[in-house]
């Protein structure tokens, strides 16, 4: 959990943009793929193997971490 979420939703401050962040704010489509920073401005829900199963998070159109990705329609 502190990497998969507090790290993008927590422990990374509001003040500083991730790069996801700038190409959003762009219109720019992007991705994220085996990143531990994903932060982005769309919210989504992050499917995960084991006890969690998913977790509302903010990221970008298109994320894989490994067996973790992304629902194909955001929340």
């Amino acid at each position: 959990m502190d990497s998969l979420y507090h790290l993008n939703n927590t422990h990374l401050g509001k003040n500083v943009s991730t790069i996801h962040e700038e190409l959003a704010e762009k219109g720019m489509f992007f991705a994220s793929i085996n990143a531990l920073v994903y932060r982005s401005d769309q919210p989504q829900i992050l499917q995960i193997p084991g006890p969690y199963k998913s977790i509302e998070t903010f990221g970008p159109p298109y994320f894989v971490l490994g067996n973790f990705h992304l629902t194909s329609k955001p929340i």
